[in-house]
Protein backbone atom coordinates (compact mmCIF):
# COMPACT_ATOMS: atom_id res chain seq x y z
CA UNK A 1 0.00 0.00 0.00
CA UNK A 2 1.45 3.40 -0.72
CA UNK A 3 2.31 5.00 2.21
CA UNK A 4 2.66 8.87 1.00
CA UNK A 5 2.35 10.99 4.05
CA UNK A 6 0.30 13.58 1.31
CA UNK A 7 -2.27 11.33 0.64
CA UNK A 8 -2.48 9.71 4.07
CA UNK A 9 -3.08 13.25 5.51
CA UNK A 10 -5.56 14.09 2.74
CA UNK A 11 -7.32 11.11 4.11
CA UNK A 12 -7.89 12.23 7.43
CA UNK A 13 -8.87 15.59 6.62
CA UNK A 14 -11.49 14.71 4.12
CA UNK A 15 -13.11 12.61 6.71
CA UNK A 16 -12.63 14.80 9.42
CA UNK A 17 -14.35 17.64 6.54
CA UNK A 18 -17.36 14.75 5.67
CA UNK A 19 -18.34 14.21 9.13
CA UNK A 20 -20.60 11.55 9.24
CA UNK A 21 -21.22 11.24 5.96
CA UNK A 22 -17.35 10.32 5.30
CA UNK A 23 -17.67 8.53 8.54
CA UNK A 24 -20.37 6.60 7.15
CA UNK A 25 -18.61 6.28 3.55
CA UNK A 26 -15.69 4.77 5.70
CA UNK A 27 -17.36 2.10 7.09
CA UNK A 28 -19.26 0.47 4.36
CA UNK A 29 -16.12 0.85 2.54
CA UNK A 30 -17.25 3.27 -0.03
CA UNK A 31 -14.43 5.44 0.04
CA UNK A 32 -12.57 3.49 -3.58
CA UNK A 33 -8.97 3.96 -4.96
CA UNK A 34 -9.58 6.26 -7.31
CA UNK A 35 -10.48 9.05 -5.29
CA UNK A 36 -6.72 8.75 -3.73
CA UNK A 37 -5.06 7.08 -6.49
CA UNK A 38 -4.52 4.29 -3.85
CA UNK A 39 -6.68 0.86 -3.19
CA UNK A 40 -10.11 0.81 -1.84
CA UNK A 41 -10.59 1.09 2.39
CA UNK A 42 -12.01 -2.36 2.52
CA UNK A 43 -8.16 -3.58 0.34
CA UNK A 44 -6.13 -1.35 2.48
CA UNK A 45 -7.31 -2.89 5.98
CA UNK A 46 -6.86 -6.22 4.75
CA UNK A 47 -4.66 -6.10 2.18
CA UNK A 48 -5.04 -7.95 -1.25
CA UNK A 49 -1.18 -8.90 -2.10
CA UNK A 50 -1.96 -12.71 -2.56
CA UNK A 51 -4.07 -13.51 0.57
CA UNK A 52 -6.85 -16.00 0.38
CA UNK A 53 -9.97 -15.11 0.86
CA UNK A 54 -10.25 -16.14 4.66
CA UNK A 55 -7.20 -13.72 5.46
CA UNK A 56 -8.43 -10.80 3.45
CA UNK A 57 -11.45 -10.77 5.67
CA UNK A 58 -9.51 -11.25 8.84
CA UNK A 59 -8.92 -7.44 10.93
CA UNK A 60 -5.57 -7.12 11.50
CA UNK A 61 -3.91 -5.95 14.91
CA UNK A 62 -3.90 -2.35 15.35
CA UNK A 63 -0.06 -2.63 16.41
CA UNK A 64 0.31 -4.57 12.84
CA UNK A 65 -1.08 -2.60 10.17
CA UNK A 66 0.67 0.47 8.11
CA UNK A 67 -2.79 1.46 6.64
CA UNK A 68 -4.09 5.11 7.69
CA UNK A 69 -7.44 3.53 8.58
CA UNK A 70 -6.90 0.70 11.21
CA UNK A 71 -9.65 -1.21 12.87
CA UNK A 72 -8.81 -1.09 16.91
CA UNK A 73 -11.06 -1.67 20.06
CA UNK A 74 -11.49 0.87 22.41
CA UNK A 75 -8.86 -0.81 24.84
CA UNK A 76 -6.12 -1.38 21.84
CA UNK A 77 -6.67 2.18 21.23
CA UNK A 78 -5.69 3.49 25.32
CA UNK A 79 -2.93 0.43 25.03
CA UNK A 80 -1.29 1.78 21.63
CA UNK A 81 2.30 3.43 22.48
CA UNK A 82 2.90 4.92 19.07
CA UNK A 83 0.17 6.35 17.60
CA UNK A 84 0.75 8.27 13.80
CA UNK A 85 -0.92 11.81 13.27
CA UNK A 86 -1.87 11.06 9.75
CA UNK A 87 -4.06 7.76 11.11
CA UNK A 88 -7.68 7.40 10.92
CA UNK A 89 -8.52 4.68 13.57
CA UNK A 90 -11.97 2.73 13.32
CA UNK A 91 -13.74 1.58 16.60
CA UNK A 92 -15.20 -1.62 16.62
CA UNK A 93 -17.09 -2.16 20.17
CA UNK A 94 -20.31 -2.73 19.39
CA UNK A 95 -22.44 0.62 19.58
CA UNK A 96 -19.36 2.57 19.95
CA UNK A 97 -18.39 1.70 16.61
CA UNK A 98 -17.04 5.32 14.27
CA UNK A 99 -13.76 6.51 13.09
CA UNK A 100 -11.35 8.64 15.73
CA UNK A 101 -8.02 10.39 14.95
CA UNK A 102 -4.42 10.99 17.05
CA UNK A 103 -4.70 14.87 18.06
CA UNK A 104 -1.10 15.47 18.23
CA UNK A 105 -1.66 19.18 19.65
CA UNK A 106 -3.90 17.88 22.59
CA UNK A 107 -2.40 16.94 25.96
CA UNK A 108 -5.28 17.67 28.06
CA UNK A 109 -8.68 16.51 27.59
CA UNK A 110 -10.59 13.86 29.96
CA UNK A 111 -10.86 10.34 28.61
CA UNK A 112 -14.43 10.05 28.02
CA UNK A 113 -15.03 6.94 26.34
CA UNK A 114 -17.22 8.55 23.95
CA UNK A 115 -15.59 11.34 22.23
CA UNK A 116 -12.48 11.40 23.28
CA UNK A 117 -9.89 8.35 24.06
CA UNK A 118 -6.61 8.37 26.31
CA UNK A 119 -3.90 6.10 26.01
CA UNK A 120 -0.93 5.28 28.21
CA UNK A 121 1.69 7.66 26.38
CA UNK A 122 -0.89 10.33 26.63
CA UNK A 123 -1.93 10.48 22.93
CA UNK A 124 -5.88 12.04 22.47
CA UNK A 125 -7.78 10.15 20.23
CA UNK A 126 -11.32 11.84 18.98
CA UNK A 127 -14.01 10.57 17.13
CA UNK A 128 -14.93 12.15 14.00
CA UNK A 129 -18.98 12.94 14.05
CA UNK A 130 -21.42 15.65 13.50
CA UNK A 131 -24.71 15.96 15.10
CA UNK A 132 -25.58 13.97 18.31
CA UNK A 133 -23.92 12.04 21.16
CA UNK A 134 -25.09 8.67 21.05
CA UNK A 135 -25.32 7.50 25.04
CA UNK A 136 -24.03 3.89 23.97
CA UNK A 137 -20.86 5.79 22.63
CA UNK A 138 -20.44 6.46 26.62
CA UNK A 139 -20.52 3.04 27.36
CA UNK A 140 -24.41 2.85 28.09
CA UNK A 141 -25.50 -1.09 27.63
CA UNK A 142 -28.86 -0.58 26.96
CA UNK A 143 -29.75 -4.19 28.38
CA UNK A 144 -31.53 -3.68 31.04
CA UNK A 145 -29.38 -5.13 33.69
CA UNK A 146 -26.46 -3.11 33.72
CA UNK A 147 -25.98 0.27 35.52
CA UNK A 148 -25.70 2.79 32.81
CA UNK A 149 -25.92 6.15 35.21
CA UNK A 150 -22.30 7.26 34.65
CA UNK A 151 -22.16 6.74 31.23
CA UNK A 152 -25.45 8.67 30.19
CA UNK A 153 -24.23 11.20 32.13
CA UNK A 154 -20.74 11.34 30.50
CA UNK A 155 -22.54 11.94 27.67
CA UNK A 156 -25.13 14.70 29.01
CA UNK A 157 -21.52 16.34 30.36
CA UNK A 158 -20.28 16.07 26.84
CA UNK A 159 -22.98 17.83 24.62
CA UNK A 160 -23.82 20.90 26.30
CA UNK A 161 -25.86 23.02 23.47
CA UNK A 162 -26.05 19.65 21.35
CA UNK A 163 -27.90 16.84 20.86
CA UNK A 164 -27.99 13.42 22.79
CA UNK A 165 -29.37 10.73 20.97
CA UNK A 166 -31.04 7.66 23.24
CA UNK A 167 -30.86 4.36 20.97
CA UNK A 168 -33.53 1.72 21.26
CA UNK A 169 -32.74 -0.33 24.56
CA UNK A 170 -33.17 -0.37 28.33
CA UNK A 171 -30.93 2.03 30.13
CA UNK A 172 -30.65 1.58 33.72
CA UNK A 173 -30.59 4.89 35.85
CA UNK A 174 -29.51 4.86 39.82
CA UNK A 175 -29.47 8.96 40.11
CA UNK A 176 -31.04 12.06 38.27
CA UNK A 177 -29.42 12.85 34.95
CA UNK A 178 -28.71 16.73 34.79
CA UNK A 179 -29.33 18.19 31.91
CA UNK A 180 -27.00 20.96 31.01
CA UNK A 181 -28.42 24.19 29.80
CA UNK A 182 -29.19 24.27 25.87
CA UNK A 183 -29.07 20.45 25.76
CA UNK A 184 -31.88 18.54 23.12
CA UNK A 185 -32.67 15.38 23.34
CA UNK A 186 -34.03 12.42 20.67
CA UNK A 187 -34.90 9.19 21.18
CA UNK A 188 -35.91 6.49 18.59
CA UNK A 189 -39.64 5.91 20.32
CA UNK A 190 -41.33 3.95 22.75
CA UNK A 191 -37.96 1.40 22.43
CA UNK A 192 -35.53 4.21 23.78
CA UNK A 193 -36.22 3.33 27.40
CA UNK A 194 -34.25 5.14 30.54
CA UNK A 195 -35.42 3.17 33.73
CA UNK A 196 -34.64 5.07 36.37
CA UNK A 197 -34.74 3.50 40.06
CA UNK A 198 -35.52 4.81 43.42
CA UNK A 199 -34.73 8.65 41.61
CA UNK A 200 -35.82 11.47 39.56
CA UNK A 201 -34.80 10.47 36.04
CA UNK A 202 -34.33 13.74 34.00
CA UNK A 203 -33.29 17.02 35.75
CA UNK A 204 -33.33 20.31 33.69
CA UNK A 205 -30.31 22.86 35.07
CA UNK A 206 -31.75 26.31 35.42
CA UNK A 207 -30.65 28.06 32.41
CA UNK A 208 -30.50 31.79 32.17
CA UNK A 209 -30.66 32.32 28.32
CA UNK A 210 -32.98 31.84 25.48
CA UNK A 211 -31.52 28.55 24.36
CA UNK A 212 -34.53 26.96 22.15
CA UNK A 213 -34.25 22.64 23.06
CA UNK A 214 -36.65 19.86 22.03
CA UNK A 215 -36.90 16.95 24.04
CA UNK A 216 -38.57 14.24 22.45
CA UNK A 217 -39.57 10.37 21.43
CA UNK A 218 -38.34 8.22 24.18
CA UNK A 219 -40.16 6.22 27.47
CA UNK A 220 -39.26 6.69 30.52
CA UNK A 221 -40.41 4.28 33.48
CA UNK A 222 -40.04 4.79 37.27
CA UNK A 223 -40.10 2.05 39.73
CA UNK A 224 -43.72 3.14 41.27
CA UNK A 225 -42.12 5.28 43.92
CA UNK A 226 -44.48 8.00 44.55
CA UNK A 227 -40.84 10.52 45.97
CA UNK A 228 -39.77 11.01 42.49
CA UNK A 229 -40.98 13.20 39.31
CA UNK A 230 -39.95 11.59 35.99
CA UNK A 231 -39.37 15.00 34.46
CA UNK A 232 -38.09 18.12 36.51
CA UNK A 233 -36.86 21.44 35.77
CA UNK A 234 -36.56 22.73 39.10
CA UNK A 235 -36.32 26.52 38.82
CA UNK A 236 -35.82 28.76 41.28
CA UNK A 237 -37.81 31.60 43.24
CA UNK A 238 -35.33 34.33 41.66
CA UNK A 239 -37.05 35.42 38.55
CA UNK A 240 -33.85 36.27 37.20
CA UNK A 241 -33.01 31.88 36.81
CA UNK A 242 -35.21 30.53 34.72
CA UNK A 243 -35.68 27.79 32.19
CA UNK A 244 -36.61 29.04 28.69
CA UNK A 245 -37.70 27.59 25.58
CA UNK A 246 -38.08 23.80 26.07
CA UNK A 247 -40.42 21.32 23.75
CA UNK A 248 -41.54 17.94 25.58
CA UNK A 249 -42.47 15.94 22.53
CA UNK A 250 -44.12 12.64 22.30
CA UNK A 251 -42.63 11.23 25.81
CA UNK A 252 -44.07 8.45 27.41
CA UNK A 253 -43.98 8.19 31.53
CA UNK A 254 -45.28 5.80 33.56
CA UNK A 255 -44.53 4.40 37.15
CA UNK A 256 -43.92 7.64 38.57
CA UNK A 257 -45.32 9.81 41.74
CA UNK A 258 -44.79 13.13 39.45
CA UNK A 259 -44.67 12.60 35.51
CA UNK A 260 -42.99 16.18 35.16
CA UNK A 261 -42.63 18.95 37.63
CA UNK A 262 -42.22 22.24 36.28
CA UNK A 263 -40.77 25.59 37.75
CA UNK A 264 -40.13 28.81 36.54
CA UNK A 265 -40.23 27.36 33.34
CA UNK A 266 -41.25 30.09 30.47
CA UNK A 267 -41.95 30.09 26.64
CA UNK A 268 -42.35 26.42 26.81
CA UNK A 269 -44.65 23.55 25.32
CA UNK A 270 -45.05 20.04 26.88
CA UNK A 271 -46.63 18.05 23.12
CA UNK A 272 -48.35 14.55 22.63
CA UNK A 273 -46.95 13.08 26.05
CA UNK A 274 -48.59 10.14 27.29
CA UNK A 275 -48.19 9.99 30.77
CA UNK A 276 -49.58 6.83 32.59
CA UNK A 277 -49.57 4.95 36.19
CA UNK A 278 -49.12 7.95 37.94
CA UNK A 279 -50.54 10.23 41.49
CA UNK A 280 -49.51 13.77 39.88
CA UNK A 281 -49.75 14.42 35.88
CA UNK A 282 -48.37 17.46 35.23
CA UNK A 283 -47.56 19.97 38.04
CA UNK A 284 -46.81 23.84 36.71
CA UNK A 285 -45.72 26.00 39.96
CA UNK A 286 -44.25 28.60 40.69
CA UNK A 287 -43.70 31.81 38.02
CA UNK A 288 -44.25 29.46 34.90
CA UNK A 289 -44.93 31.95 32.18
CA UNK A 290 -46.73 31.43 28.95
CA UNK A 291 -46.38 27.62 28.78
CA UNK A 292 -49.12 25.20 26.95
CA UNK A 293 -49.75 21.62 27.99
CA UNK A 294 -51.32 20.58 23.88
CA UNK A 295 -52.64 16.91 22.57
CA UNK A 296 -51.43 14.79 25.73
CA UNK A 297 -53.05 11.97 27.33
CA UNK A 298 -52.00 11.69 30.65
CA UNK A 299 -54.04 8.63 32.77
CA UNK A 300 -54.03 7.32 36.59
CA UNK A 301 -53.41 4.15 35.72
CA UNK A 302 -53.69 1.50 38.00
CA UNK A 303 -53.84 3.82 40.84
CA UNK A 304 -51.07 1.82 42.73
CA UNK A 305 -48.92 4.66 42.69
CA UNK A 306 -49.92 6.97 46.21
CA UNK A 307 -49.18 10.16 47.07
CA UNK A 308 -50.08 13.16 50.10
CA UNK A 309 -53.90 14.56 49.23
CA UNK A 310 -56.11 14.53 45.97
CA UNK A 311 -54.28 12.70 42.66
CA UNK A 312 -54.63 15.59 39.88
CA UNK A 313 -54.00 15.03 36.49
CA UNK A 314 -52.35 18.58 36.09
CA UNK A 315 -51.26 20.64 39.03
CA UNK A 316 -51.12 24.57 38.41
CA UNK A 317 -50.37 26.34 41.73
CA UNK A 318 -47.53 29.20 43.11
CA UNK A 319 -46.75 26.77 45.43
CA UNK A 320 -45.73 29.27 48.11
CA UNK A 321 -43.07 30.50 45.36
CA UNK A 322 -41.52 33.74 47.00
CA UNK A 323 -38.20 35.56 46.87
CA UNK A 324 -35.77 34.03 48.87
CA UNK A 325 -36.24 36.60 52.29
CA UNK A 326 -39.19 38.17 50.68
CA UNK A 327 -42.50 38.45 50.44
CA UNK A 328 -43.67 38.54 46.98
CA UNK A 329 -45.34 35.52 45.73
CA UNK A 330 -44.35 34.45 42.10
CA UNK A 331 -47.58 32.86 39.77
CA UNK A 332 -48.15 30.89 36.75
CA UNK A 333 -48.82 33.05 33.85
CA UNK A 334 -51.20 32.78 30.76
CA UNK A 335 -50.86 28.98 31.06
CA UNK A 336 -52.93 27.10 28.17
CA UNK A 337 -54.08 23.30 28.55
CA UNK A 338 -55.74 22.68 25.21
CA UNK A 339 -56.67 18.96 23.44
CA UNK A 340 -55.71 16.86 26.49
CA UNK A 341 -56.97 13.80 27.75
CA UNK A 342 -57.02 13.01 31.75
CA UNK A 343 -58.58 9.71 32.81
CA UNK A 344 -59.82 7.94 36.45
CA UNK A 345 -57.87 10.99 38.84
CA UNK A 346 -59.74 12.84 41.77
CA UNK A 347 -58.93 16.40 40.04
CA UNK A 348 -58.26 16.65 36.24
CA UNK A 349 -57.53 20.41 36.52
CA UNK A 350 -56.26 21.75 39.82
CA UNK A 351 -55.93 25.60 39.32
CA UNK A 352 -54.89 27.73 41.78
CA UNK A 353 -53.28 31.48 41.42
CA UNK A 354 -52.34 31.84 38.11
CA UNK A 355 -52.77 35.20 36.20
CA UNK A 356 -54.93 34.33 33.59
CA UNK A 357 -55.25 31.07 31.50
CA UNK A 358 -57.21 28.92 29.58
CA UNK A 359 -58.72 25.03 29.41
CA UNK A 360 -60.15 24.07 26.03
CA UNK A 361 -61.06 20.99 23.42
CA UNK A 362 -60.10 19.17 26.25
CA UNK A 363 -61.57 15.47 27.89
CA UNK A 364 -61.44 15.63 31.30
CA UNK A 365 -62.85 11.71 31.47
CA UNK A 366 -63.58 9.75 35.09
CA UNK A 367 -62.75 12.40 37.57
CA UNK A 368 -63.50 11.20 40.91
CA UNK A 369 -63.88 14.09 42.80
CA UNK A 370 -63.93 17.66 40.39
CA UNK A 371 -63.35 18.14 36.56
CA UNK A 372 -61.49 21.34 37.17
CA UNK A 373 -60.87 22.72 40.54
CA UNK A 374 -60.79 26.68 40.10
CA UNK A 375 -59.16 28.63 43.14
CA UNK A 376 -58.41 31.72 42.49
CA UNK A 377 -56.77 35.01 44.19
CA UNK A 378 -56.73 36.92 40.76
CA UNK A 379 -56.45 37.26 37.33
CA UNK A 380 -58.96 34.97 35.23
CA UNK A 381 -59.82 31.69 33.76
CA UNK A 382 -61.69 30.53 30.42
CA UNK A 383 -63.20 26.94 30.40
CA UNK A 384 -64.77 26.47 26.96
CA UNK A 385 -65.64 23.25 24.81
CA UNK A 386 -64.97 20.80 27.20
CA UNK A 387 -65.86 17.10 28.14
CA UNK A 388 -66.21 16.80 31.64
CA UNK A 389 -66.78 12.95 32.96
CA UNK A 390 -67.53 12.41 36.83
CA UNK A 391 -66.98 8.96 37.95
CA UNK A 392 -67.42 8.16 41.28
CA UNK A 393 -70.82 8.13 43.78
CA UNK A 394 -69.00 10.82 45.94
CA UNK A 395 -67.81 12.86 43.25
CA UNK A 396 -68.50 16.40 44.42
CA UNK A 397 -68.87 18.81 40.91
CA UNK A 398 -67.34 18.81 37.43
CA UNK A 399 -66.32 22.55 37.57
CA UNK A 400 -66.05 24.53 41.26
CA UNK A 401 -64.49 28.01 40.51
CA UNK A 402 -64.10 30.03 44.03
CA UNK A 403 -62.09 33.75 44.49
CA UNK A 404 -60.63 33.86 48.14
CA UNK A 405 -59.73 38.04 47.23
CA UNK A 406 -62.13 40.58 48.14
CA UNK A 407 -65.08 41.63 45.95
CA UNK A 408 -64.41 43.74 43.25
CA UNK A 409 -61.02 42.12 42.41
CA UNK A 410 -59.80 41.49 38.82
CA UNK A 411 -60.58 37.86 39.25
CA UNK A 412 -62.75 36.65 36.47
CA UNK A 413 -64.12 33.38 34.59
CA UNK A 414 -65.81 32.44 31.39
CA UNK A 415 -67.40 28.78 31.14
CA UNK A 416 -68.83 28.67 28.15
CA UNK A 417 -69.88 25.03 25.68
CA UNK A 418 -68.53 22.56 28.03
CA UNK A 419 -70.60 19.15 27.86
CA UNK A 420 -70.67 17.79 31.45
CA UNK A 421 -71.97 14.59 33.15
CA UNK A 422 -72.03 11.77 35.63
CA UNK A 423 -71.98 8.29 34.87
CA UNK A 424 -73.10 6.63 38.02
CA UNK A 425 -76.55 6.67 38.23
CA UNK A 426 -76.11 6.30 42.52
CA UNK A 427 -74.28 9.76 42.28
CA UNK A 428 -73.36 11.84 45.45
CA UNK A 429 -76.93 14.07 46.41
CA UNK A 430 -74.51 16.82 46.76
CA UNK A 431 -72.79 16.47 43.19
CA UNK A 432 -73.42 19.96 41.16
CA UNK A 433 -72.26 20.55 37.83
CA UNK A 434 -71.37 24.26 38.14
CA UNK A 435 -70.32 25.73 41.32
CA UNK A 436 -69.46 29.76 41.77
CA UNK A 437 -69.29 31.09 44.73
CA UNK A 438 -66.99 33.39 47.17
CA UNK A 439 -66.37 36.52 45.19
CA UNK A 440 -65.62 35.11 41.59
CA UNK A 441 -66.97 37.96 39.68
CA UNK A 442 -67.57 39.08 36.41
CA UNK A 443 -68.16 35.34 35.46
CA UNK A 444 -70.04 34.26 32.56
CA UNK A 445 -71.58 30.33 32.04
CA UNK A 446 -73.03 30.40 28.91
CA UNK A 447 -74.27 27.15 26.69
CA UNK A 448 -73.26 24.28 28.86
CA UNK A 449 -74.73 21.25 28.72
CA UNK A 450 -75.33 19.31 32.04
CA UNK A 451 -76.92 15.91 32.62
CA UNK A 452 -76.48 13.23 35.69
CA UNK A 453 -76.23 15.88 38.54
CA UNK A 454 -77.85 14.92 41.25
CA UNK A 455 -78.45 18.62 43.63
CA UNK A 456 -78.21 21.25 41.50
CA UNK A 457 -76.80 21.79 37.51
CA UNK A 458 -75.69 25.48 38.71
CA UNK A 459 -75.24 27.01 42.23
CA UNK A 460 -74.25 30.46 42.24
CA UNK A 461 -73.73 32.48 45.79
CA UNK A 462 -71.86 35.53 47.05
CA UNK A 463 -70.76 36.83 43.58
CA UNK A 464 -71.90 39.63 41.24
CA UNK A 465 -72.18 40.51 37.85
CA UNK A 466 -72.95 36.73 36.57
CA UNK A 467 -74.07 36.14 33.23
CA UNK A 468 -75.79 32.33 33.12
CA UNK A 469 -77.24 32.08 29.65
CA UNK A 470 -78.62 29.57 27.46
CA UNK A 471 -77.47 26.43 28.74
CA UNK A 472 -79.42 23.07 28.44
CA UNK A 473 -80.26 21.64 31.84
CA UNK A 474 -81.49 18.14 31.66
CA UNK A 475 -80.07 16.58 35.28
CA UNK A 476 -83.42 15.00 36.92
CA UNK A 477 -83.18 17.36 39.97
CA UNK A 478 -86.24 19.68 41.29
CA UNK A 479 -83.88 23.18 41.27
CA UNK A 480 -81.51 23.41 38.09
CA UNK A 481 -80.14 26.66 38.62
CA UNK A 482 -79.82 27.86 42.58
CA UNK A 483 -78.80 31.21 42.82
CA UNK A 484 -78.18 32.24 47.09
CA UNK A 485 -77.30 35.82 48.17
CA UNK A 486 -75.80 37.88 45.92
CA UNK A 487 -73.73 40.83 46.61
CA UNK A 488 -74.92 42.28 42.35
CA UNK A 489 -76.03 41.60 39.67
CA UNK A 490 -77.26 38.26 38.50
CA UNK A 491 -78.67 37.69 34.30
CA UNK A 492 -80.09 34.99 34.11
CA UNK A 493 -81.29 34.50 30.40
CA UNK A 494 -82.49 31.54 27.80
CA UNK A 495 -82.04 28.36 29.65
CA UNK A 496 -83.59 25.09 29.11
CA UNK A 497 -84.26 23.72 32.13
CA UNK A 498 -85.83 19.95 33.63
CA UNK A 499 -85.95 21.54 37.07
CA UNK A 500 -87.06 24.49 38.58
CA UNK A 501 -84.86 27.90 39.39
CA UNK A 502 -84.65 29.62 42.70
CA UNK A 503 -82.96 32.80 43.77
CA UNK A 504 -82.70 33.53 47.18
CA UNK A 505 -85.48 36.35 48.66
CA UNK A 506 -83.17 38.74 49.70
CA UNK A 507 -81.40 38.73 46.18
CA UNK A 508 -82.43 42.34 44.73
CA UNK A 509 -80.48 42.64 41.60
CA UNK A 510 -82.00 39.73 39.59
CA UNK A 511 -82.67 40.17 35.47
CA UNK A 512 -84.51 37.27 34.26
CA UNK A 513 -84.85 36.75 30.15
CA UNK A 514 -83.75 40.59 30.22
CA UNK A 515 -86.82 41.76 32.61
CA UNK A 516 -85.42 43.32 36.19
CA UNK A 517 -86.82 41.89 39.06
CA UNK A 518 -86.91 43.17 42.16
CA UNK A 519 -88.23 41.77 45.74
CA UNK A 520 -90.30 43.86 47.72
CA UNK A 521 -91.96 42.97 50.78
CA UNK A 522 -94.68 44.74 52.52
CA UNK A 523 -94.44 48.19 54.45
CA UNK A 524 -96.51 45.93 57.26
CA UNK A 525 -97.08 42.57 57.77
CA UNK A 526 -100.17 42.51 55.38
CA UNK A 527 -100.20 45.91 53.63
CA UNK A 528 -98.64 45.99 50.00
CA UNK A 529 -98.46 49.08 47.88
CA UNK A 530 -99.39 49.55 43.98
CA UNK A 531 -96.26 48.14 41.99
CA UNK A 532 -94.09 46.15 44.61
CA UNK A 533 -92.96 42.86 42.74
CA UNK A 534 -92.66 39.42 44.55
CA UNK A 535 -90.34 36.95 42.70
CA UNK A 536 -91.14 33.51 42.64
CA UNK A 537 -88.58 31.63 44.18
CA UNK A 538 -89.62 28.08 43.06
CA UNK A 539 -89.95 28.24 39.44
CA UNK A 540 -91.77 25.22 38.55
CA UNK A 541 -93.33 24.52 34.53
CA UNK A 542 -96.69 24.79 34.73
CA UNK A 543 -98.39 22.51 31.92
CA UNK A 544 -95.53 22.11 30.67
CA UNK A 545 -96.00 25.69 29.11
CA UNK A 546 -94.77 28.85 30.95
CA UNK A 547 -93.26 29.98 34.57
CA UNK A 548 -94.52 32.77 36.78
CA UNK A 549 -91.20 34.59 37.02
CA UNK A 550 -92.75 37.08 39.47
CA UNK A 551 -96.05 38.89 40.86
CA UNK A 552 -96.84 42.67 40.03
CA UNK A 553 -98.95 44.05 42.87
CA UNK A 554 -102.11 46.24 41.18
CA UNK A 555 -103.39 47.46 44.75
CA UNK A 556 -102.89 48.75 47.88
CA UNK A 557 -103.87 46.71 50.56
CA UNK A 558 -104.38 43.30 52.02
CA UNK A 559 -106.56 41.98 48.78
CA UNK A 560 -104.97 39.09 47.32
CA UNK A 561 -106.89 38.00 44.35
CA UNK A 562 -104.79 37.22 41.06
CA UNK A 563 -106.19 39.43 38.36
CA UNK A 564 -107.51 42.04 40.46
CA UNK A 565 -104.98 42.87 43.19
CA UNK A 566 -102.50 40.42 41.76
CA UNK A 567 -100.86 39.96 37.92
CA UNK A 568 -98.66 37.32 36.58
CA UNK A 569 -94.88 37.64 34.62
CA UNK A 570 -94.78 34.92 32.91
CA UNK A 571 -92.04 32.94 30.98
CA UNK A 572 -93.19 30.81 27.88
CA UNK A 573 -91.17 27.67 26.56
Amino acid sequence: MPNDEKSLLSRRKLLVSMGMAGTAMVAGGLLQSTAFASPSVTEAVYGNQGEGEEEKKKKKNLNGCDCCVQLATIAELRAKTNAQPDDIYYVTNHGQEGHFYYDSTDSTSLDNTGTVLVSVSGARFKRIYEGELNIQWFGAKGDGVTDDTQAVQACFDTAKYGTIFIPEGTFILTSPIIVPEGTSIRGNGYESKLRAIACDCLSFAISNIISPIVVEKFAIFGDQADDYAAIKVAGSANTAHRTTGITFSNIYISFYGTGMSLRSLWHSRIYGCYINNVFAGINVHGQCVKNVIDSCQITRGTGTITGTGDSMAISVDAGFDYDPGGTTIHRPEDLIITKTLTYGFDIGVNWRSCLYGSISDCDLDACLKYGIQYVQADGGLTIRNNYIALLLENALGAISAINLSVPGSSAFCSIENNNITHYSVEANSECIGIRLGWNQDNTIIQGNRITGMKKYDIFVEACENVNISSNTLLSDVTTSIYVSIMTGVVYMNENRMSGSMFCHPANEKVVVNSVYVRNLLPTTASTWKKGDTVYNSDLTLISGLYYVLSWLRLTDGTGDVLGTDWVENRINI
